[in-house]
């Protein structure tokens, strides 16, 4: 009864940071970056700091003592881009400030300390963030069915002003139940527990079809495919069941859906006390210029900061001759519809920031094209170089290569032994297919960021040389 009793506490110590972390990244899409971006990057270093203090006080309660030992490849790749983004930083001051401090600091500090755990304990601590993302998922969904109504012929942001940010938002939920679900599959688990995941999966598919959100789409589509492959390898040669499974799932997910969608629809309007943002504006389904993809008006460097929070959006005037979200996603499989107009004049802007690439990096995300600003390079790889030189683009680079490598090897190695063992699979995949088109950096505004820093250092610490997990790889 003590033993449980602690337990319970150790979940609520690390709970309640992970939550507060969540709730920190909704605050910064709802309220924008603006000249608050200093106070959220503070708020965010208290938040890492509780959550370092907390694992550290639980690890400390078992007076054991481990060798600090981390995988050489990754720790060396995450310590070169540290500091390289440093130097960056140093030679030319950034507005978005100290990034490299986050990730040498608090990141690596909370690495250090998860280090200390046994894998046993670390596969906990990842189960209680799953358990922290899927609960935030559910009242997420309540307050967005009551209190945050959809528009007919208007892409849904859920509680952002963003319908691509709630899309990416889903990304990181399917991710999640995914490995809920793979786990029920793989330990053949009673049926209860993959219907109550086919239940979140269909809500899920509600915010997603309603985003219309095509790189979230595809994004979700491409994980979702990966995983199905890996499991029916590993059910079939296993002997293990798996149809039944997936129909149970894929029903409740269709059942769930409408139902969600009929509540999403009728239950604002019946409360009547919606929920509205200073920044909410009017996303259309229809395909946006690409000259302007996600770009302010054209701004002059004083007011940059406030064009960080403006983006590109169609106010209409007859919602019902909107396409809907399906026509929108279709939009991708149509021939008809160039590469360029697909990704928003993406091309453009990757053109415009890779001619302006240099080792030293440069102060501002943002960069003027085509006379307008555009908040950012829409792709992980440009924008490292960009902000912070080749070379950290160059060690970003070789870093998301080895991770999905180890990832996926995590995967296949202790699926069958620890809850979350598909989650740094999915999350990783998630994050570079979801970063050819997004920029995505931003631990405390971003929560797949978050979520890909907390899967690599997991994978830092299970291949270390002398480790229990790489002690027992074949």
């Amino acid at each position: 009864m003590k033993q449980h009793i602690n337990n319970l506490k150790s979940m609520l110590l690390l709970l309640i940071p992970f939550w507060g972390i969540m709730l920190l990244e909704l605050a910064v899409r709802v309220i924008a970056i603006k000249n608050d971006y200093v106070l959220y990057s503070v708020l965010f270093t208290i938040l890492m700091l509780v959550l370092i203090s907390m694992s550290y006080m639980i690890q400390y309660s078992s007076n054991k003592k481990r060798k600090i030992s981390f995988n050489p490849i990754l720790m060396t790749l995450w310590l070169a881009l540290c500091f390289l983004m440093l130097y960056s930083d140093i030679i030319i001051p950034k507005i978005f400030c100290n990034l490299s401090l986050t990730f040498l600091i608090l990141f690596t500090g909370l690495f250090l300390v998860w280090q200390q755990f046994d894998t046993i304990n670390r596969a906990k601590i990842l189960d209680i963030f799953l358990l922290a993302i899927e609960i935030g998922f559910i009242v997420f969904s309540l307050i967005c069915m009551m209190f945050r109504p959809y528009t007919h012929g208007l892409r849904y942001c859920g509680l952002v002003t963003n319908p691509n940010v709630c899309g990416i938002y889903i990304i990181i939920i399917w991710a999640c139940l995914l490995s809920r679900l793979d786990y029920c599959i793989e330990k053949q688990a009673t049926i209860i527990r993959p219907a109550l995941i086919g239940i979140e999966i269909g809500t899920a598919t509600t915010f997603l079809y309603l985003s219309a959100a095509r790189t979230a789409f595809l994004t979700i589509g491409f994980i979702s495919l990966v995983w199905f492959i890996f499991r029916t390898l590993f059910t079939r040669r296993s002997g293990k069941k798996l149809l039944k499974y997936i129909a149970t799932v894929f029903g409740c997910v269709i059942v769930a859906f409408f139902i969600s969608h009929i509540l999403l629809l009728k239950l604002p309007a019946a409360i009547n006390h919606p929920i509205t943002f200073e920044r909410d504006r009017e996303f259309t389904a229809e395909l946006s210029s690409p000259k302007v993809c996600y770009a302010a008006e054209p701004a002059t460097d004083s007011d940059i900061i406030n064009n960080l929070e403006t983006d590109i959006n169609t106010v209409i005037t007859d919602t019902e001759n909107e396409p809907s979200p399906i026509s929108r996603l279709l939009d991708v499989f149509n021939g008809n519809i160039s590469l360029d107009s697909l990704l928003n004049g993406r091309l453009e802007i990757y053109k415009k920031y890779i001619k302006a690439l240099d080792f030293s990096g440069h102060k501002k995300y943002s960069k003027k094209v085509n006379g307008t600003t555009v908040v950012n390079a829409h792709n992980n790889v440009i924008q490292f170089a960009y902000s912070y030189g080749i070379g950290s683009a160059i060690a970003y680079f070789l870093l998301c290569i080895f991770t999905l490598i180890y990832s996926i090897h995590y995967y296949i190695r202790f699926r069958s032994r620890k809850r979350t063992a598909a989650f740094p699979m999915l999350i990783i995949i998630a994050f570079l297919v979801c970063t050819l088109t997004e920029c995505i950096i931003l631990p405390m505004q971003s929560l797949l960021a978050f979520c890909f820093y907390v899967c690599l250092g997991e994978l830092m610490i299970t291949y270390a040389p002398g480790s229990a997990d790489a002690s027992k790889r074949k």
